[in-house]
């Protein structure tokens, strides 16, 4: 099998634990982990670890600029009453 198909193969897994609610979202994040190893993907590996491990901080707790670039860039960014770009963490 190659990694192409090991890596449909999986994400099929994730689309039906998604769907029928049997997979917790760790397990989900670590196959996605997975899929991005198969496929060689960079940028996905560095987004997802940060996703499963944390973001990197500052001394001073904010998030280093470019795990905040890579956060924003996939989907956690918004902007505040503000009009700032902003992103969300689960911190507060």
């Amino acid at each position: 099998m190659t990694k192409s198909e090991q890596a449909l193969e999986i994400c099929e897994k994730i689309l039906e634990g998604v769907e029928l609610q049997t997979l917790s979202t760790s397990s989900i994040l670590l196959l996605c982990l997975r899929v991005a190893r198969l496929l060689n993907d960079t940028e996905a590996l560095i987004w997802l670890q940060y996703e499963n491990g944390g973001y990197p901080q500052t001394e001073n707790g904010n998030i280093v600029s470019s795990a905040w670039q890579i956060a924003y860039e996939n989907g956690r960014g918004s902007y505040n009453k503000d009009k700032q770009k902003t992103i969300f963490t689960g911190n507060k």
